[in-house]
């Protein structure tokens, strides 16, 4: 048995996820792992297979699936008085691995001013030890400690940019609600440097005040932090006096306790407003890139279609920053709170059980009916959840929590979109709706209109309102797969995600059906082309069993618009020359023109170009 081998096993027995990287290098070997992040493992056997193939493969640690986060000092020792709990810590070939348990978000460690490495956690992986580094250096074990949990606090002050201010500065004070960030930290910053600081010092100070002061300071706040101490280091020292806070008080009399708000100051009624160049820079935040903003989205679905399933696969991808569906990848590993009234623990504890949730209450909590009756979103026990977890909040479904009697009523629905403000006001990053659609979306185009049932005023609400749909015929009442067609049918400042499909579960040759998800612990994600193949061909099958058939039908038939249809068909071959034309394939005659047999043969025709154009 090879010392790779051993180290693999030894890895796989504390119940880490390895894989091999090419010999001497970092990267997977993909003649064994073609897809390292689907194809990591800690089951003896193939760990076995893998390196008796390769005996001298270097060793891969996926960090997300052995809920592991690992501190990565680029250069040299850690940095002393750094304050790191003792544990598992590992030579590399530049600097050293210390490894901790539990996930945490990614990105690089600041030190003194200076940038002494990264934050590798889920969705990365490290060189695993006695693994020889590019320089010749072999990763050998610096303590044999136990593995401690991740110091979450220690991981959040080294990621905050920018140097430790050269004198201890105090950042205690009362905590500052919710919308009063700014002027606060903007009197901070404006006292910091009357007293002489300069920007490198008061930046450090206005990130402390964030993090340990700030209701839901947002993701953003140390971009923000930067900012004002720019702009606040340009200002001559002692010539800038403290800038009065909304509520009166200035940064040295905030001392403990909670802050009073008075009445406000209409003299200064220009601090409560922003000009475009004092407005927060940045693009709209993401927290799944390329599919969902932070605020509040919707899910909208027919009864039993899969809204929760879908739900639920976005909570795996951001508890533990694995890629949505394989494809788009959060931002960050972000709490999730889950309120399922309609759900009995038990059933519910199976689907989580299936998609590999975290069993963390600092990452994953939820409440079913077996908890008690429904909590209502102005539950002031339901605000504090929120306001410590930060989380993501999922509502399933949204009519269990409005206390409304009429959804078409915009009128007495004011109170629910009150409520779900209010969530993303007490630091929620995202409230997360699941709807109902309208019973006629299951024929027609998925639409804004259709996609959620009752006021428009929920869909106006919301940042991005996603349609999915169970392809009904293909599913044939449970005899056949489950694939389900999701659509953005609103995006709000984003560009949306190109319409595709995924399956929950497939049909085997010999006809039994079998779970994806309790087989890979997710749903498929279908390929665009097979997808798109399928819509080819169900198009030449309509025209050819109807070439009269109007381009809305087309449309309404295959999920899309009539623009879409026009594409198609120009791509496709077939052209329809009015309204009350026939369809037919270009230098062909209209199908309706030909003798059945020749009719059989445009279906041929159409399914040649199809093979040949896909």
């Amino acid at each position: 048995m090879s010392d790779m081998l051993k180290v693999a096993l030894n890895c796989a027995q504390k119940g880490w996820f390895v894989f091999p990287l090419e010999v001497g290098k970092k990267t997977p070997d993909l003649s064994l792992v073609p897809h390292w992040s689907e194809d990591s493992s800690k089951d003896l056997k193939q760990i076995e297979e893998w390196w008796t193939k390769k005996p001298n493969d270097n060793i891969g640690i996926d960090l997300g699936r052995s809920n592991l986060t690992v501190l990565d000092f680029d250069s040299g020792d850690a940095p002393p008085n750094i304050g790191l709990p003792e544990t598992f810590a590992v030579k590399t070939g530049r600097g050293q691995h210390w490894y901790y348990s539990g996930p945490a978000a990614q990105g690089d460690m600041f030190f003194g001013g200076k940038h002494v490495g990264e934050v590798k956690s889920a969705g990365g992986y490290v060189v695993g030890p006695k693994s020889l580094h590019p320089s010749g250096a072999t990763y050998s074990v610096l303590n044999r400690a136990s593995v401690a949990n991740t110091p979450h606090e220690l991981v959040v002050r080294l990621k905050a940019k920018g140097p430790e201010p050269k004198e201890p500065v105090s950042a205690e004070g009362g905590p500052i609600p919710y919308g009063s960030h700014y002027n606060t930290l903007l009197a901070i910053a404006g006292k910091l440097r009357h007293d002489g600081l300069n920007q490198e010092e008061i930046e450090p100070v206005l990130v402390r005040v964030c993090e340990t002061r700030c209701e839901n300071p947002g993701a953003d706040y140390p971009e923000m932090c930067s900012k004002l101490a720019r702009e606040m280091g340009k200002k001559p020292i002692g010539q800038i006096g403290p800038t009065v806070l909304i509520g009166g008080v200035l940064p040295g009399q905030i001392t403990s306790g909670p802050a009073t708000t008075p009445e406000p100051d209409v003299e200064n009624w220009r601090d409560y407003f922003r000009s475009v160049g004092e407005l927060e820079d940045g693009d709209v935040r993401m927290i799944i890139n390329g599919f969902l903003p932070e605020g509040i989205n919707a899910l909208g679905a027919l009864s039993s279609h899969g809204k929760t399933l879908f739900a639920l696969s976005m909570v795996k991808s951001l508890t533990t920053r694995e890629a949505f569906l394989g494809r788009f990848q959060p931002e960050d590993i972000i709490p999730c709170l889950f309120l399922t009234p309609e759900s009995s623990s038990r059933a519910f504890k199976m689907r989580c059980r299936a998609f590999g949730i975290p069993d963390d209450p600092e990452l994953f909590l939820c409440r079913t009916v077996t908890e008690g009756s429904t909590l209502l979103l102005d539950d002031p026990i339901l605000k504090k959840a929120v306001e410590k977890l930060k989380p993501v909040v999922f509502l399933d479904t949204m009519v269990r929590f409005n206390q409304s009697k009429d959804e078409n009523d915009a009128a007495s629905n004011q109170k629910l979109a009150k409520d779900i403000i209010s969530l993303r006001a007490a630091g929620a990053v995202s409230v997360i709706i699941l709807h109902h659609s309208t019973k006629a979306s299951a024929n027609e185009e998925m639409t804004l209109e259709n996609c959620l049932r009752g006021t428009g005023d929920t869909a106006a609400l919301c940042d991005s309102v996603y349609a999915i749909r169970r392809d009904r015929i293909l599913y044939a009442d449970g005899a056949g797969p489950n694939e389900i067609e999701v659509k953005c049918v609103k995006p709000r400042d984003f560009v949306p995600p190109v319409p595709f499909k995924i399956a929950s579960t497939y049909k085997r040759a010999d006809g039994t059906i079998v779970s994806y998800i309790d087989e890979s612990g997710d749903f498929h994600l279908l390929e665009l082309a097979v997808v798109q193949q399928e819509i080819d061909s169900k198009f030449c099958k309509l025209v050819v069993e109807d070439p009269s058939i109007s381009r809305a039908d087309l449309a309404a038939d295959l999920g899309v618009n009539e623009r879409d249809i026009r594409k198609l068909a120009k791509r496709m071959g077939w052209s329809k020359p009015s309204s009350r034309g026939v369809w037919a394939l270009a230098s062909l005659k209209p199908a309706a023109d030909r003798s059945p047999v020749a009719h059989s043969a445009v279906a041929q025709d159409a399914e040649e170009s199809f093979s040949l154009k896909s």
